[in-house]
């Protein structure tokens, strides 16, 4: 499996990262892709959330 994630700028509230929380200043745009083998989607539908959604 190969995941990559690419974001614009990113601006943090740092007062919100002092109390455990991330927050950001202004909303930002961001793009993810995951590619997924056989042997990857063949394990997904082995596990058990999946079967146990029959």
């Amino acid at each position: 499996m190969v995941m990559s994630f690419e974001t614009d700028a990113v601006s943090l509230d740092f007062s919100s990262v002092l109390q455990g929380k991330i927050a950001l200043k202004q909303p930002t745009q961001a793009l993810a892709s995951i590619k997924l083998s056989e042997v990857d989607i063949n394990r997904a539908f082995k596990a058990e959330l999946v079967r146990g959604r029959d």
